[in-house]
């Protein structure tokens, strides 16, 4: 009895089509995009603060959140430069006389114009040396917090250890092992394992939805007062040196500050050449960035 060719052709097909029919249907857009992270306007801006440090060796911390961002800024945020949020801070407490943690995240937010901010700890640093093993543990806790109701969204403790040396197989394999345990210790693996940890972190924040502009622009904050006089004073000597110069009022706490902008600018490199040609003259300025709809929203 001979086959017919079409009948042969469907019945060689058919164990392609069942695996087919068993692979799970590709979903369009990015998945599991959390709620917080669908509402209002894309990109997030982000403010990386400086990290509390709960560990016996100084300056980790810093390392620690470096690191950190450096891993976060390839996500899909606006981030906000660390040495242009410690710029703002250190101007804030000199002009406040408030420490920047009393702050409620509303009234940071409004400092940098922000959506989220990210608070991050390190937990734990510790060391253990026994001759021939030695083992080195980080860990860090880090937080996201929407700054509109203060409101955590996000948060991870993550725990990294790296071990070295082992138990050698003759005499002449302990000298070897109690040298590698030792330089095991060394400042270059920790920075190692913060890397480790922190790319362990950053891959499990998630990513926002793509944004096909952005809603921010860059200005170059001159200086803040509280005494609007002092303010237009302000605003007047930039303008008779032909700068496009504005006041903005911003909220922090009981308190409206009065914000000397130059800009606005769409790229960091006009804003940054304002900025640099103003260091010299005296001033302490600080690139900000804004939503033209929301200050408009604030006068």
């Amino acid at each position: 009895m001979r086959l017919d060719p079409k009948i042969f052709f469907a019945l060689l097909c058919l164990p392609f089509l069942l695996s087919c029919s068993l692979l799970p249907f590709w979903k369009e857009g990015p998945p599991d995009v959390p709620e917080w992270l669908r509402k209002g306007d894309m990109p997030k801006k982000v403010a990386v603060l400086p990290f509390d440090n709960l560990t016996s060796d100084p300056e980790l911390e810093e390392l620690v959140r470096r690191s950190f961002y450096s891993h976060f800024a390839l996500k899909r945020y606006r981030d906000i430069e660390v040495t242009e949020v410690d710029r703002a801070l250190r101007i804030l407490q000199a002009d406040s006389l408030r420490q920047w943690r009393d702050l409620p995240p509303q009234d940071l937010g409004n400092l940098f114009q922000a959506d989220l901010l990210i608070y991050g700890k390190v937990l734990e640093y510790s060391k253990f040396f026994a001759g021939i093993y030695s083992q080195v543990t980080l860990k860090v806790q880090i937080e996201m917090v929407e700054c509109r109701n203060g409101t955590g969204v996000w948060w991870k403790t993550a725990v990294k250890r790296s071990y070295e040396g082992g138990v050698p197989f003759s005499l002449f394999g302990v000298i070897p092992e109690a040298v590698r345990s030792g330089l095991h210790m060394t400042r270059e693996r920790t920075l190692d394992l913060v890397e480790r940890l922190n790319r362990e972190i950053v891959a499990d924040i998630p990513d926002p939805p793509f944004a096909e502009s952005s809603p921010y622009f860059l200005d170059v904050q001159v200086g803040s007062f509280l005494e609007m006089e002092l303010a237009v004073k302000a605003q007047e000597a930039l303008r008779a040196k032909e700068y496009n110069v504005r006041v903005a009022p911003v909220k922090m706490g009981d308190r409206t500050y009065h914000r000397v902008l130059i800009g606005p600018y769409r790229t960091a490199a006009e804003a940054e050449k304002t900025r640099s040609s103003l260091g010299t003259a005296g001033f302490r300025p600080i690139l900000v960035h804004h939503r033209p709809e929301k200050e408009e929203e604030e006068k």
